[in-house]
């Protein structure tokens, strides 16, 4: 069948619009690829939490309910760790913070630096702080916070301070510490629970 030039032209034109409509898409699809993966390495970038320390405690041989031996590991599996006798119903570590800009994080993957200071306990009651005994340990490792500067002018750092937590004391519990963007935080995981032996009707119903 013999098409007239006319014709022709019509159909080279239309697949020409096609080809860059189609370019025009597979364009806006790999920009989008590139914003979400960009996104998606900031978003993860910002929001990490990077292990730190992990701590869990026994009752220590004292006068007082409150004489914990604490103990301090800085490996995930807790195979080296120190111990040491800490007065209170609550622990305390802090560490000296190198924070860095926001868009350093985002975009380039700097991320803060830390390095402890200091474990201690901690009393609840603010009379019992006032009057009860009080231990804390020096756990420094002298470690220097640095950051990559240009004639002396750093980029990247925004600030350099302390950041401090305290939780509760509670036995069987594992404490693990984080450090994000800006500072430390902790979580708590039960170490093991206390089973006690299910009767014949707990069995059966599976409790």
């Amino acid at each position: 069948m013999n098409y007239s030039p006319a014709l022709r032209q019509q159909g080279n034109a239309l697949i020409g619009v096609l080809a860059l409509m189609a370019a025009f898409c597979f364009l806006l699809l790999g920009l989008f690829t590139i914003v979400l993966i960009s996104f998606t390495w900031s978003y993860q970038n910002l929001t990490a939490e990077d292990y730190v320390a992990a701590l869990w405690f026994e009752p220590a041989a004292g006068h007082s309910n409150m004489d914990y031996m604490a103990h301090l590991s800085t490996d995930q599996d807790h195979s080296d760790y120190g111990s040491y006798k800490i007065m209170g119903d609550q622990w305390r570590l802090d560490a000296r913070f190198l924070k860095m800009r926001w868009m350093a994080t985002a975009f380039v993957g700097k991320e803060s630096r830390y390095a402890l200071s200091r474990l201690e306990g901690r009393y609840s009651n603010i009379n019992d702080a006032n009057h009860l005994p009080h231990m804390a340990h020096n756990i420094d490792d002298g470690g220097v916070l640095e950051s990559f500067s240009i004639f002396g002018f750093n980029i990247f750092a925004d600030i350099n301070y302390g950041s401090s937590i305290y939780q509760d004391i509670r036995p069987n519990t594992l404490y693990t510490v984080y450090k994000t963007t800006t500072g430390l935080l902790v979580r708590q995981t039960v170490m093991h629970e206390e089973k006690t032996p299910k009767n014949f009707w707990q069995r059966l119903i599976g409790l």
